[in-house]
Order: structure tokens, then sequence, then C-alpha cells
């Protein structure tokens, strides 16, 4: 099955203003939709699967821990 997003994930030119945008869910993971308007600026992660993005939160999560617990 094909994933709109990663079969062209750049919408715009190089050489012009950016005039669409993927829409991204509330996790910043692509909703397949193309919204005709400029994004506003935000850093933001884009994972193939949700496996992926579970894993980093978990990652994240642990490393957090790990710190919290390590101070006396």
């Amino acid at each position: 099955m094909s994933n709109p997003f990663f079969d062209q994930p750049i919408l715009n030119s190089p050489y012009e203003c950016p005039h669409r945008h993927w829409k991204l869910n509330a996790h910043g993971q692509p909703t397949q939709q193309i919204l005709e308007n400029r994004r506003r600026a935000e850093f933001t992660e884009v994972y193939q699967t949700e496996a992926d993005f579970a894993a980093k939160v978990e990652g994240d999560f642990n490393e957090m821990l790990t710190t919290v617990t390590a101070k006396p």
C-alpha cells in the first residue's frame, strides 16, 4: 500500500514561497491531506509507523526517569 506523504514529501518549489503543506495530526504525523496555505514555523518529527513513534516516546520517558531518579 502506497503512502502519498512518503511518496512525495516535498510539495513546494525551492525557488518560490511555500503555498501548501501536509496537514499533521496532534502527534505530528501526516493525515494524508494537503492544505493550500503556508504552515506556521515549528519543529516537527515525522515517523514512518506508529511503532516508531511509540518507541521514541518510550525512549524519551525512560531517559526522563533515569534523569529524575539519578538526582540525590
